[in-house]
């Protein structure tokens, strides 16, 4: 329809009228050939059923009387209605008892007794009738009715009301184009008008108003809106050059700001290479642990840390850049200009009378600008200082690995906690701790680190990965009656397929994209080597998981 859409307004004003027009008639002309189909058809089952009825009771006395020749007599008197092809008379048994043909014709398929009534059959009607003589059956009459006239009645009658519709188009299409020029006139004006206006950027043309109806109120409103357009203009050009002058001025004092700016980016810069040293002294330190899941979840600790201090700095580099400080400068450059009469010049002159209030000012703003700086320091300082704990924290786990000792479950616990404290609070996760009392066990407390790592990571992992609003992460730790440590971690995450519950554990499976498929299939290798064993259970995609590692509370040998 996109030749339609670039038509003319008149073009498509006739077009609519006609279409408008057609659719009228086909609507007139459709129900008026519906009705009179109908109504014939309705008439001639009348017709036909009174014929019937009368046929019916003539016949009483030759089914009577076992008459045939005299109901075939009866039946000849049909020739009178020449579009009754057949008709047949059944006795009580249903057995033809006499025929009509018309012009002898004989049809070669016979006809099956119905019930009463009458059906349709193609360009023919049917109908049954009963004969009936004291209110008993006797027999039934069958009169096959032929349509052919009725439908080339309707078809002469469609051509007609067609001829009359294509008439009645074209005069509404000749109509519609004479009377359109009384409408488009208006709009094509306007529209000139506007052009006119686009083009030659010429706020001063006026439209023509045709009339007092909506396309006059149209005009009149588009020619109050290009002279506001022209006030607005106007205006505009006046604040142009106003605003030029106030450029010049604000050039040179953006000149003497990006000098002081020099210093401040000089500053933020070893800020950012201080930064960076500290965060090549991480990498390196979790290369020397040896630990790859321990060293990856410290790494992105860290990295959400120092993106918190890196936003600390640029803040504070940027409320240094917008300090008001160079009030100050020209406020005592005021005062030294007028240092031999300065008690008058405060007193007296116009410029100095408002100097004491803007130093007060002044320095409100200072204050203000002072304290939201260090606000940001001590921000920094905190994430600094976060940095270090994590650092100190894994440090105290880089001993060597296999070396058994007494561990204290729920501090280890909380170290790996504190390992992924911002990427809980980032992500809104909520840890649970259900830690149960027990004596602490003889561990290989390495080993047992890299595990919980490795399970709390995939824990948080599935966390972020589901839409849930409310995120919880569980630890459980129990001592059972067997002498058997139960550590859980639970996640109400995205859960784990029945298919995947067999497969997790195997070593090179993996659901993430970035996956290795080796963090689950080394620890339930060091659950087993450490005496004990690392299961999942999950009810499904969508509701959650939890990890089980079962590890014995004494252990009198450990495989090295």
């Amino acid at each position: 329809m996109l030749w339609f859409r670039d038509l003319s307004f008149g073009t498509k004003i006739v077009l609519y009228s006609t279409l408008a027009s057609a659719v009228a008639l086909c609507l007139l002309a459709g129900s008026t050939n519906v009705y009179h189909a109908v109504d014939h058809r309705r008439e001639v089952v009348r017709s036909l059923t009174i014929q019937a009825d009368v046929l019916a009771v003539n016949s009483t006395a030759t089914l009577t009387f076992d008459d045939p020749s005299a109901a075939e007599e009866s039946l000849r008197g049909l020739k009178a209605e020449p579009h009754i092809v057949h008709a047949c008379i059944h006795d009580k048994n249903g057995e033809p008892f006499a025929h009509y043909w018309r012009n002898g014709k004989r049809e070669p398929r016979p006809y099956v007794l119905e019930e009463p009534g009458h059906r349709f059959e193609g360009n023919s009607l049917i109908m049954f009738r009963p004969i009936e003589l004291d209110g008993e059956r006797i027999g039934t009459i069958h009169i096959k009715y032929e349509l052919s006239a009725l439908y080339a009645h309707l078809k002469r009658q469609a051509a007609i009301v067609g001829f009359a519709m294509l008439l009645s188009l074209g005069a509404a299409f000749l109509l519609s184009a004479r009377l359109q020029g009384t409408l488009v006139r208006p709009v094509t004006e306007l529209a000139m008008t506007a052009k006119t206006v686009s083009q030659e950027k010429d706020y001063s043309v006026r439209a023509v108003r045709y009339g007092q109806d909506e396309l006059g109120r149209l005009t009149d409103a588009f020619n109050e809106m290009l002279g506001k357009i022209q006030d607005r203009d106007t205006a505009l050009q006046r604040a142009r050059e106003g605003l030029e002058v106030r450029v010049r001025e604000r050039t040179a004092d953006l000149t003497k700001a990006n000098e002081n700016l020099l210093g401040e980016i000089t500053e933020r810069k070893q800020a950012e290479q201080k930064l960076e040293e500290l965060h090549k002294q991480l990498l390196d330190t979790s290369r020397q642990a040896g630990m790859a899941e321990i060293a990856s979840g410290v790494l992105h600790n860290v990295g959400n840390v120092l993106t918190s201090a890196s936003v600390s700095v640029w803040l504070a580099a940027e409320k240094t850049r917008k300090s008001r400080v160079s009030g100050l400068a020209k406020a005592t450059e005021l005062m030294s200009q007028h240092a031999d009469d300065l008690g008058t010049f405060i007193t007296a002159d116009e410029k100095g009378k408002q100097l004491s209030a803007y130093l007060i000012k002044l320095a409100e703003h200072l204050t203000a600008e002072q304290a939201a700086v260090l606000e940001e320091l001590a921000s920094l300082q905190s994430n600094i200082d976060h940095i270090k704990s994590i650092i100190s924290m894994q440090q105290s786990y880089t001993g060597v690995s296999g070396v058994v000792e007494p561990v204290t479950i729920s501090n280890l616990l909380e170290d790996v906690l504190k390992m992924n404290v911002v990427s809980f609070e980032h992500h809104r996760i909520q840890v649970v701790q259900d830690y149960g009392e027990m004596p602490p066990p003889v561990l290989d407390k390495h080993k047992l680190l890299q595990i919980l790592v490795n399970l709390v990571k995939n824990a948080k992992d599935a966390l972020v990965e589901s839409n849930a609003t409310d995120r919880r992460l569980t630890l459980c730790t129990r001592a059972s009656e067997e002498d058997r440590l139960q550590i859980k971690v639970i996640d109400n995450g995205v859960g784990i397929s029945e298919a995947n519950l067999t497969r997790i554990f195997a070593s090179g499976f993996t659901t993430k994209k970035d996956g290795h498929g080796f963090g689950l299939h080394s620890s339930a290798l060091m659950a087993i080597e450490a005496g004990g064993s690392l299961t999942c259970s999950s009810d499904g995609l969508g509701k959650g998981a939890t990890f089980t590692l079962e590890l014995p509370l004494r252990v009198a040998e450990v495989s090295r």
